[in-house]
């Protein structure tokens, strides 16, 4: 929890933050953890009361359980409507004696899958909490199914306007003082150097790798610079800015965007909030569940041919229809670029086969030339030392086969003759076959 409270930004009620801050870190002090969460069971007494005040309503309104959930349902007619109660501070994962955001997100999934339910009423007393998870809580409840409405209950503020403005109707408490507001943001930083000067707190050194020189510059020990302020301040501007656009959004044309102080966390009364449009009504919980089981008939009712031809002139038809027209040529459209597409990414495909298929043929021609470049390698090599042997072996007499003339010419004594016989027919090319047949016998 500590962590939440000096390294989160929070969307909180300043006045509510500089109160529990001191207790919180008292607690932790003192080694209570914070982290027990209540359920929605434990906040039924205060529901039970709501009803107990009374109403003005015309409507009569029965309060049961779902069997299902087990959450409290409030009967409208034929229409049932869920109540959930977000009290306390709100944070991702919850503590602080209170639920998580992620919690109320999963009761809203469970209620728009639910059959027998057709919307929700939450009843909100909270002074906000933290930025990390209200966006996300915020969309679930803008994007529900079914209506969502909100009944404010003693203090909607910061974080919990930012999810209540996403709500289809907002109802603050006639009976109970209440107030809206506090749109900002803000992160809180302890500095506990003089604690560890006066020796009641241990002495903190914090060591950082060569590389992580920008690592948790915002701490408890070390002092806040000028550059790191500007840094601080940019980012809460930042989600700020996202706090107040989704505030516009949710709430619309009826909220006076000028009202003096709306956007500077300043709170208002119920009064003066349904003035500028931060919330819808003045009542009771039971005019917040008439209004939202009224949105939820409404939604439900199908128009027929009739009333349609009433509610729209000539000219409005004219319009709808060439919309309507136009519309179904958008699709047509859309559908015969689908489908050049799919034909584009099958002729893709293909290609991609088709050069997967030539890399692997080019794969094997190349292992194959290598191959038959190592065997003319090898010749070549075989060839060279052929060469080198001739060119080393020593000359060798060479018996040559001549004509019968030349024998009759030796055998006659003319030995003359022979020899310049034999010196007619003889060539190098001789002496080279003599050379290579003399090697390549067997020794």
């Amino acid at each position: 929890m500590i962590e939440l409270l000096q390294y989160r930004q929070w969307a909180m009620n300043e006045a509510y933050m500089r109160v529990m801050t001191p207790r919180v870190l008292d607690a932790i002090k003192n080694g209570v953890t914070l982290i027990e969460k209540k359920t929605q069971s434990d906040y039924e007494v205060r529901i039970e009361s709501l009803f107990a005040a009374g109403t003005d309503e015309e409507v009569e309104v029965s309060y049961s359980r779902d069997t299902n959930s087990g959450f409290p349902i409030a009967k409208v007619g034929s229409k049932n409507i869920m109540l959930m109660s977000v009290i306390g501070p709100l944070s991702k994962y919850g503590g602080m004696c209170s639920m998580g955001m992620q919690d109320y997100a999963k009761v809203i999934n469970m209620m728009n899958a639910n059959t027998n339910i057709h919307g929700m009423v939450m009843i909100i007393d909270s002074p906000g909490g933290t930025v990390d998870g209200t966006p996300e809580l915020g969309l679930t409840i803008k994007n529900s199914a079914k209506p969502i409405g909100v009944f404010g209950d003693g203090m909607v503020a910061s974080a919990a306007l930012w999810i209540a403005s996403q709500s289809s109707v907002i109802v603050g408490n006639k009976n109970n003082p209440t107030e809206f507001g506090s749109i900002g943001t803000l992160l809180v930083t302890e500095n506990y150097t003089n604690m560890m000067d006066a020796g009641n707190f241990p002495k903190v050194k914090i060591h950082r790798a060569p590389q992580s020189t920008e690592k948790a510059l915002v701490n408890y020990v070390e002092e806040i610079t000028d550059d790191l302020q500007e840094g601080i301040n940019g980012e809460l501007k930042e989600i700020t800015d996202l706090f107040i656009s989704a505030v516009k959004t949710g709430r619309g044309e009826v909220l006076d965007t000028k009202a003096e102080g709306l956007f500077k966390g300043r709170m208002f009364s119920v009064s003066d909030s349904k003035k500028m449009g931060l919330i819808d009504a003045v009542g009771t919980l039971q005019t917040a569940i008439n209004k939202v089981a009224a949105l939820a008939r409404n939604e439900q009712k199908t128009t027929s041919k009739k009333e349609e031809e009433n509610m729209f002139g000539s000219e409005a038809k004219d319009q709808l229809k060439a919309e309507q027209e136009a519309h179904a040529n958008t699709k047509a459209d859309l559908a015969l670029a689908e489908q050049r597409i799919a034909a584009e990414q099958e002729k893709l495909q293909q290609a991609t086969n088709e050069k997967a298929a030539l890399e692997a043929r080019i794969s094997v021609l190349e292992a194959e030339a290598n191959t038959h470049a190592e065997a003319v390698a090898a010749k070549e090599a075989e060839i060279t030392q052929l060469k080198e042997a001739i060119a080393q072996a020593p000359a060798a007499s060479v018996t040559t086969v001549v004509p019968n003339e030349e024998k009759e010419a030796e055998v006659a004594g003319d030995k003359d003759g022979a020899t310049n016989q034999k010196s007619k027919y003889r060539t190098p090319t001789d002496d080279e076959a003599d050379a290579i047949v003399k090697l390549t016998q067997p020794k």
